[in-house]
């Protein structure tokens, strides 16, 4: 008999069908049945999040008294999730979705938010192995700093020092308590996905933001081991003290500014999350309510975020995130599950979906040219979400500060398809031309070889601060007869970073930065020191690290005193030409990069230009300085 028939029709709401595991002895094979039921918020379920694992691993389970092959890992998960004597009641997609009817699973992947949103509770399962690390024995190390912390809050001696703290020494057992607190952190941090370098692979899923964001409740599991929301919320309590954060020896205020940095992006489930939201003071609830449970999430970021995660399939990269989505004022999005579409089709769907409910441009700030390439039938202005970006890049656009280089203006758009292809006509102006680039300014790699970190980072200050000066000068020399103000270049560099007041050292390395356009003529031979801080500084390098620089030609027209020096930006590698359009569109908060092809135009990327991300060529656009025209893209 077959395992699964169609999906009831009748009712008022959508059917779903639930996974009932059968009790057994832990060993025995494994065995349930799976029933369809309407999907009700007094339907009780749990939902199962986790990693479908190797296709070609599979193991037998029986299911309405037949069999199936499922995958080891969701094998495994059963094994540790059955108990002995009770029935359970799970949704679990291999299991309750029909993999082999498309128009079954178009339907069901629309309702997965529903359906992880209404479940009891969300069970994150680690797996038992993962490349990066044991869980086993992370899930240990969590359970004992749990147990620590509670016992740290009691323990009078910790609770003395924290206040007398630096006035006096510390007690017999101090750095033994620091040690156990310090590597359980790690793990924790491990664990739900905080350690970006070490990701493990649960935690780099695309679908992984959409299961953990929709829950009520969530656990981690690993075999037997569970790890709670209230555990992890024991933990943010206790390092959310200011005397705490001194244990962690810096560390703490580094990984709070870089969260603050990724505001309102997704964070799977941070220990931070309270540090990041208390930020918020107008709503007092609102510090206290995870990141993950705030309402529907904008699709272009959780498109961008999403970049750093992987999918099996290419489509997913957008359909996994729609259950938690909206465009603007949480309204809900009118794109439509299809796996019979292309992925070049539901790209377009979806950014055509972006641009039309939020009457924006901002998805243009995602596109490179050398990805959109990658994909056949791929409109030159529609991103190709399926290109990896790093964690530490895939959530901030162009700036590290606010951008809005056209102002509060509303995008003026219109789409068509004359049969040859996707095109979007907008509205702007063109501000000027690419006069001639550097690509790349700067390019740096860490020497593996060297095990002393601080000799490392010494060498790559050093390295780094010598080809600024190097580039500010070449430069300098493409803009002549202009000069290029230091601080022009200096804020160029810092794509925003010099306007945050951080309290580190990065603005005085900034002005130190030794910039003569006539270098040559008077080097210095000051030996370079490292600074004490180089946290926002080493989070500039790694953003300008191979990246190309460009030299700003003004159109004829522009007389204006606001942009009478030499101009300077920041572009992707690889991909900007001489000659190419820099151009501000309506409703877009970055400069683009345009290529005229025949009597339309190729997005080639976005641009940071110090001097136009603030808006102050609006003003001359205001003055008669620019006129708007329609640029056709292709």
């Amino acid at each position: 008999m077959p395992i699964y028939h169609p999906l009831p029709s009748t009712g008022q709401g959508p059917h779903i069908r639930l996974c009932s595991l059968l009790p057994a002895s832990f060993g025995t094979p494994i065995k349930c049945n799976i029933q369809a039921f309407e999907l009700d918020p007094q339907l009780e379920y749990e939902a199962v999040s986790y990693v479908w694992g190797n296709e070609i691993d599979c193991i037998s389970i029986e299911v309405n008294g037949e069999r199936m092959l499922v995958r080891k890992n969701l094998a495994t998960l059963l094994t540790y999730l059955r108990t002995e004597f009770d029935y359970r009641s799970l949704w679990i997609d291999a299991i309750c979705i029909n993999q082999a009817d498309t128009v079954e699973r178009n339907g069901q992947v629309l309702l997965m938010g529903e359906i992880y949103r209404s479940a009891s509770r969300v069970i994150s399962w680690l797996g038992i192995r993962d490349t990066f690390f044991d869980p086993f024995v992370e899930m240990q190390y969590a359970t004992i700093l749990f147990h620590h912390i509670r016992f740290l809050n009691e323990h009078r001696p910790f609770q003395e020092y924290l206040e007398n703290h630096p006035n006096q020494d510390p007690y017999d057992d101090f750095e033994e308590h620091k040690k156990t607190l310090d590597h359980g952190l790690y793990s924790l941090q491990l664990l739900i996905g905080e350690r970006e370098r070490e990701r493990p692979t649960y935690w780099n899923r695309s679908w992984i933001i959409q299961e953990v964001a929709s829950a009520k409740k969530l656990i981690l599991q690993s075999g037997s081991y569970t790890i709670s929301e209230d555990d992890i919320e024991l933990v943010t309590e206790f390092i959310s003290s200011s005397n705490v954060a001194l244990l962690m020896n810096g560390r703490y205020e580094q990984r709070k500014f870089s969260a603050l940095l990724r505001y309102n992006t997704f964070i799977p489930i941070s220990i931070y999350r309270t540090l990041v939201n208390s930020n918020n003071t107008s709503n007092k609830n609102y510090q206290r309510e995870p990141v993950r449970k705030q309402g529907p999430m904008d699709l272009l970021a959780l498109l961008r975020h999403n970049r750093s995660r992987s999918c099996a399939n290419p489509k997913d990269k957008v359909y996994s995130v729609l259950g938690i989505s909206a465009v603007v004022d949480g309204q809900p999005l009118e794109i439509s599950v299809d796996y019979n579409k292309s992925t070049s089709e539901v790209y377009t769907d979806a950014v055509r979906a972006i641009i039309s409910a939020s009457r924006t441009l901002d998805v243009l700030c995602s596109v490179n040219l050398a990805e959109t390439a990658q994909l056949p039938a791929l409109p030159s202005w529609v991103p190709n979400w399926s290109a990896y970006k790093s964690p530490e890049s895939c959530d901030r656009s162009i700036s590290f500060k606010h951008q809005q280089a056209t102002g509060s203006a509303v995008a003026t758009i219109n789409f068509w398809n004359d049969g040859t292809g996707s095109f979007l006509s907008v509205t702007g102006f063109c501000f000027g031309s690419v006069l001639d680039l550097k690509d790349p300014f700067v390019r740096f790699e860490t020497d593996e070889a060297i095990q002393d970190r601080a000799l490392a980072q010494l060498i790559n200050y050093t390295l780094l601060q010598n080809q600024l000066s190097q580039a500010y000068k070449e430069m300098s020399k493409l803009l002549y007869p202009k000069p290029l103000p230091a601080d022009v270049f200096r804020q160029t560099c810092s794509l925003g970073l010099l306007h945050h007041d951080l309290n580190d050292s990065f603005r005085e390395i900034m002005d130190n930065l030794e910039l003569d356009p006539d270098m040559d003529k008077h080097a210095s031979n000051r030996p370079l020191e490292l600074p004490e801080n180089l946290f926002s500084y080493n989070l500039m390098a790694s953003s300008i690290n191979g990246k190309c620089m460009l030299a700003v030609k003004q159109t004829p027209l522009m007389e204006s005193t606001r942009f009478s020096q030499g101009i300077v930006g920041i572009a992707p590698p690889g991909i900007v030409q001489k000659d190419d359009l820099v151009c501000l569109l309506l409703g877009c908060s970055a400069p683009i990069i345009l290529r005229p092809v025949a009597n339309r135009y190729v997005v080639v990327c976005a641009a940071y230009i110090d001097g136009l991300m603030d808006g102050s060529a609006m003003i001359d656009l205001e003055d008669g300085f620019f006129s708007l025209k329609m640029f056709i893209l292709k």
